[in-house]
């Protein structure tokens, strides 16, 4: 797993928009997280970390699912690094202004 809790919702996000599976990115029947979001969050962070706890949900507005989209489709690892680099760069960035 990748153990990265901040991209790991935005990664699953974005698998479910590519499979089209849109209600379960933000869950549906009054559930915060779907049964199938937590599990494959549960995957991307590993069985080191106790999943009932630490998986989250995606709450960011629709707009934020474009980098999720792109991010998914790459191995768990590498996109969890792109997201906190882009993270990274933005902070930087909004620093200097």
């Amino acid at each position: 797993g990748t153990g990265a809790q901040d991209a790991v919702p935005f990664l699953v996000a974005g698998d479910h928009a590519v499979a089209g599976d849109h209600a379960e990115i933000y869950g549906s029947d009054g559930q915060v997280m779907s049964d199938d979001f937590r599990a494959r969050s549960c995957d991307h962070l590993g069985p080191s970390f106790d999943c009932s706890r630490e998986a989250v949900p995606f709450i960011s507005p629709p707009s934020a699912l474009l980098p999720g989209i792109a991010l998914g489709a790459l191995p768990a690892d590498v996109g969890a690094t792109l997201l906190r680099l882009l993270s990274a760069a933005a902070l930087v960035i909004a620093a200097i202004r």
